[in-house]
């Protein structure tokens, strides 16, 4: 068992002891977040003329002394500044993480310490976001964890099947760039396997974007597809019958969409 509220001090004490002979004036500051997640702000004049990747790679390789990192759990955010970037800027978007409401709803008591069973066995994590009612923002939500994941150097891959109205594929508009120029997403490609099951059209390089990050990892978005005057129609064909004949065919077309996210190389 770890106790998660006995990390910071090992990390804060490991920082300052490995950077102060670089920069006697270095600060680590750590705060420890209701569910336990660490953020990490540490300010040094030996990142002055170093980008973020390299500041990055500077503390993950100060890190590995404690066997940790900054993509690893408990750390859900960090600042990697200069003293001059310290009194200057902010933090970017994705690297802010504000309080999420899962920190104000599930928060414990202050003695009651968040615990990892180094023993539990590892399965794929699923988090629901969920509403009665559309416009409160699980789009949002739902990008703003993609980004969090991307900048811990993940590979992530967003989905956007909201079809009749899309957020994800709107919220990243502007920063996404197509690898292969093409304009198809989720309802070109559902609908071509509709019409042609057994062709491989539009293939999933044509339908993934890559959206453009600041900071390390990478972060992709299958959008639903180019509007245009077609989209209704193509939207009017895969009607609850289609899809039901999907999930029921020999071929799934929902499946092999997943799969062939996974052996993409973008």
């Amino acid at each position: 068992m770890i106790n998660q509220k006995a990390l910071p001090q090992p990390i804060k004490e490991h920082l300052i002891h490995e950077l102060r002979s670089e920069d006697p004036e270095v600060q680590v500051k750590i705060k420890c977040t209701s569910l336990g997640w660490l953020k990490i702000r540490v300010i040094t004049s030996s990142f002055e003329g170093k980008s973020l990747d390299e500041r990055e790679k500077k503390i993950d390789e100060l890190l590995e002394g404690i066997n940790t990192n900054l993509g690893q759990y408990p750390i859900a955010g960090y600042d990697l500044l200069t003293p001059q970037e310290a009194t200057e800027q902010t933090s970017e978007y994705i690297q802010l993480h504000l309080p999420l409401w899962s920190d104000i709803l599930m928060a414990p008591e202050p003695d009651q310490p968040v615990q990892l069973d180094e023993d539990s066995p590892k399965r794929p994590l699923v988090v629901t976001f969920y509403s009665f009612k559309g416009g409160v923002g699980r789009s949002t939500a739902l990008g703003l964890v993609a980004g969090i994941l991307a900048t811990r150097n993940r590979r992530v891959v967003m989905v956007d099947f909201d079809l009749e109205a899309p957020g994800i594929s709107i919220l990243f508009r502007s920063d996404a760039e197509n690898i292969n120029g093409e304009q198809y997403g989720i309802l070109d490609y559902l609908h071509q396997r509709h019409l042609t099951p057994e062709q491989n059209i539009p293939s999933i390089e044509n339908c993934i974007f890559q959206i453009n990050l600041s900071t390390r990892g990478e972060l992709f978005l299958v959008p639903v597809g180019e509007y245009d005057e077609n989209y209704i129609h193509r939207l009017a064909d895969l009607d609850r019958r289609t899809l039901e004949s999907f999930y029921q065919g020999a071929t799934n077309p929902i499946n092999q969409l997943i799969e062939d996210i996974k052996t993409q190389k973008c």
